[in-house]
């Protein structure tokens, strides 16, 4: 497991657990600093995610993959107002597992779809990463019509940017809104991101 703390000009290392709680409390504090934990490929204990509640770190943090969450981890995303980021090509490619994005949808918890990463994955194409949420979900509900086409196009469009609290500036096709905007090119420093296949703090 690996953490960096990212500020707006260059990253800086930190470890797990109270150095990173403390940068994430920094940054709400106005320091500037963004922290992302990076976790390590292997399947970890899963009650990372209850770790970060635990040290107060859910508060507006967007929760990145979220693989092994649990029943009470969702709850507590839900609780804290925290949002959840889900990237189902580049989880199925390095092995990180199948996030219960339905579970998610279901606690009402703001969904978005990514890229994760391009060299990773190979391309950036929303479409098939669309497809690829739908077939898991529909697969594990064993239910043809479990989540529907148009909402994994909300997941890759409004609600990607809702779950980033950029919502007002892209994600629709509305007066004032980013023509063609990206919801990872607009930083309005509105969440910290919390990456978290294996949430990576205790």
């Amino acid at each position: 497991m690996a953490c960096a703390a990212k500020a707006e000009t260059k990253p800086a290392k930190c470890g797990a657990g109270g150095s990173v709680a403390r940068r994430v409390r920094g940054r709400r504090s106005g320091s500037g600093c963004r922290c992302r934990c990076i976790p390590a490929a292997q399947k970890l204990p899963s009650d990372r995610i209850a770790g970060l509640d635990k040290a107060g770190m859910l508060k507006n943090v967007q929760v990145i993959h979220a693989v092994y969450a649990t029943p009470d981890e969702i709850r507590a995303m839900k609780a804290a107002g925290a949002t959840i980021s889900v990237s189902p090509t580049s989880e199925l490619r390095i092995g990180f597992g199948l996030a219960p994005i339905s579970a998610f949808l279901d606690a009402e918890i703001p969904v978005g779809l990514s890229v994760d990463t391009v060299e990773l994955v190979g391309n950036a194409d929303m479409f098939a990463i669309m497809k690829t949420a739908q077939g898991i979900e529909n697969g594990r509900a064993e239910n043809e019509f479990k989540i529907s086409a148009r909402r994994v196009l909300e997941l890759a469009t409004i609600e990607g940017a809702r779950s980033m609290g950029i919502d007002d500036k892209v994600g629709s096709l509305k007066p004032g809104k980013a023509r063609g905007g990206r919801p990872d090119h607009v930083n309005t420093g509105r969440r910290t991101s919390a990456y978290s296949a294996h949430p990576a703090v205790r």
